[in-house]
């Protein structure tokens, strides 16, 4: 399958079809949410469940560990089509938490946490990829360009990979697309496969 079509009165004109980074990192958020848990390459589980005892953790002690969760991100089907909560929900800053309780409290609710720490980064660094449109950016937030190539195109090629791996049931998402609302898979999978052709 080709990312692009032939313009029609000029040909030599490429047009790209890329895939909305905004809707697909909201469906992404919505699939963890209602399915609870998702599987890695490894076995291992992600776990909405880690997102929603931060939460409570951090709402019973009267703090935010550097992040942003508040119950509408928990209770976000009211407000799915916040950009904001689903960016939020999924930000470095949650993995970070998440981590932080994890190995440094030690806290039993969050002793099998790695697997939903990496989900979170790997998204949230993958959004930020292909949202990115400040050319005077840096990092994971920069424009994706020839200059900047030896940095964005093998974290393309893992994630391309990561993706590939995650599974639902025992059966990996990408197969799961009609019939689970998983096309976010699908068009993550694709534009990583696109942008690092």
């Amino acid at each position: 399958m080709r990312p692009y079509f032939c313009h029609q009165e000029h040909e030599q004109w490429k047009v790209y079809i890329i895939f909305d980074a905004a809707h697909m990192l909201k469906l992404m958020r919505n699939t963890i949410a209602e399915k609870k848990i998702l599987c890695d390459l490894k076995g291992r589980q992600i776990r909405w469940k880690h997102i929603v005892d931060l939460y409570e953790l951090q709402d019973k002690e009267g703090l935010g560990a550097a992040n942003k969760l508040r119950r509408a991100h928990i209770d976000w089907f009211q407000q799915k089509m916040k950009v904001s909560l689903a960016a939020q929900t999924l930000s470095r800053s949650v993995a970070t938490a998440i981590e932080f309780v994890s190995s440094d409290l030690r806290m039993k609710a969050f002793a099998d946490s790695e697997a939903t720490v990496t989900f979170i980064r790997t998204v949230d660094t993958l959004f930020d990829m292909l949202n990115s449109r400040n050319p005077f950016a840096h990092g994971y937030k920069s424009v994706l360009k020839s200059s900047n190539e030896h940095f964005w195109r093998p974290f393309l090629a893992e994630t391309l990979t990561y993706l590939a791996g995650l599974k639902l049931q025992g059966r990996p998402l990408y197969m799961r697309v009609p019939e689970n609302n998983c096309s976010w898979i699908y068009g993550y999978n694709q534009q990583c496969y696109w942008t690092i052709q």
